[in-house]
């Protein structure tokens, strides 16, 4: 999955880059301009991800072409009464990127944490029975990558489908959520 999140990725900046000056059919050139809009937004969701569940929060801060995000995002299994500890995966990262009215992409660099089951230790009956491992946790450096669609519905209120990755040397992951938006949309 990570691998074809990857080559999608490559191909974003590409969607980006649009062209300034542009003929109409009459051959002059006419050059298009982007409303300046600075945009100040917070994201909460959740969805699905590497390990089963995933959530995302952001603050986001897109002034003409740049966008600049501190992202928390976290995968965790979906264990009732699963084996203890759950496994988890999360990062908090500073990501700067290129935006577009409704299109936000960026790559930053982000403290990754994970959180797996070494050996077993033992087994609890009863009612909630389950098994319990020793928890092993990784700590290391990652690269988060985020792209954002997004839908402002008011000036001040949107919704949003992020897709969301880290590449790092414990565990890469990568998810795809849905986010309300709150903030200086327009």
């Amino acid at each position: 999955m990570i691998k074809y999140l990857i080559v999608l990725l490559s191909f974003i900046p590409a969607l980006l880059i649009g062209q300034a000056n542009k003929s109409d059919s009459s051959g002059s050139n006419i050059i298009y301009q982007q409303e300046k809009i600075n945009i100040y937004k917070m994201n909460i969701g959740g969805g699905i991800a590497s390990k089963g569940f995933g959530s995302l929060s952001s603050l986001m801060y897109n002034d003409e072409n740049s966008c600049y995000i501190l992202r928390y995002s976290n995968t965790t299994e979906f264990n009732i009464f699963g084996p203890v500890p759950e496994e988890t995966l999360w990062d908090i990262g500073l990501l700067y990127g290129w935006n577009s009215r409704y299109f936000d992409y960026g790559i930053g660099l982000s403290y990754v944490n994970l959180t797996k089951r070494g050996v077993f230790l033992r087994h609890f009956n009863g009612f909630l029975s389950f098994d319990e491992y020793q928890k092993i946790t990784l700590e290391k450096l990652g690269v988060p990558i985020q792209i954002e669609l997004s839908g402002p519905w008011c000036s001040f209120f949107g919704v949003a489908i992020i897709a969301f990755a880290n590449l790092n040397t414990v565990e890469s992951f990568a998810g795809l959520v849905v986010a309300i938006e709150i903030g200086k949309l327009k």
